[in-house]
């Protein structure tokens, strides 16, 4: 186990790093892992059909469940200036999805095709969150993190839900980078530490429906 600060360091860095520095603990194995700098270009290519073929949904009709009309309607109360309301009444839906809907109705661009890409767009940000996130501080290989996120996109919750206007999508990616920015500030220490901190409850405060689980959380 590394016993300096530096050695420490070095284990949260990347795991090639450390073990190479100790002869006597050196495993071939993580370190033959570690060394590539770049998923393989089969991974590359395979990541980019996934992608291309969630943006490719942008294209078709927009599916519809009871959570999707709650919120749809709620969005054009916003938009239309009567609050966060549905059929005139309150509701225990978060007003943050609602929020975006009544952004995009007051742009002109409330259609099938914004609000799936909204959704692609966070199931992007969760997905720069899981790379990064397997990259450090689970020190995996560019190519296994790259393959972290295929996993992620083969999941048929998602492939159902991008197509879907609710909060899921939403709410995966900014978990996932609330994740992240908690999993930084371990790393770091003093001001760039209590920023990450910062952030990380703002964005959690957003998500999680209540101040116990954010503590939870935390």
């Amino acid at each position: 186990m590394p016993t300096t600060q530096n050695e420490r360091f070095k284990l949260c860095g990347g795991l090639k790093t450390y073990f190479t520095d100790n002869p006597a603990m050196e495993v071939p194995l993580i370190t033959e892992i570690t060394t590539h700098t770049k998923p393989p270009r089969l991974v590359v290519v395979f990541t980019a059909l996934l992608v291309f073929a969630y943006l490719l949904q942008a294209r078709s009709p927009l599916r519809l469940n009871t959570d999707s009309v709650v919120l749809l309607s709620i969005g054009a109360s916003v938009a239309d200036g009567h609050g966060f309301l549905y059929r005139g009444e309150a509701t225990h839906f978060p007003p943050g999805y609602p929020a975006m809907v009544a952004l995009l109705d007051r742009l002109g661009l409330a259609s099938s095709w914004s609000f799936i890409l909204l959704n692609c767009a966070f199931l992007g940000v969760s997905l720069v969150a899981c790379y990064l996130f397997c990259r450090n501080p689970l020190g995996l290989a560019p190519s296994a993190s790259a393959g972290a996120c295929c996993m992620v996109m083969l999941s048929f919750v998602l492939v159902k839900h991008v197509t879907i206007p609710v909060s899921d999508v939403a709410f995966l990616g900014l978990f996932t980078l609330v994740l992240l920015l908690l999993s930084r500030s371990r790393d770091e220490a003093g001001y760039v530490r209590w920023s990450w901190l910062v952030w990380a409850v703002l964005l959690a405060a957003e998500v999680l429906p209540n101040v116990e689980t954010v503590l939870g959380v935390i």
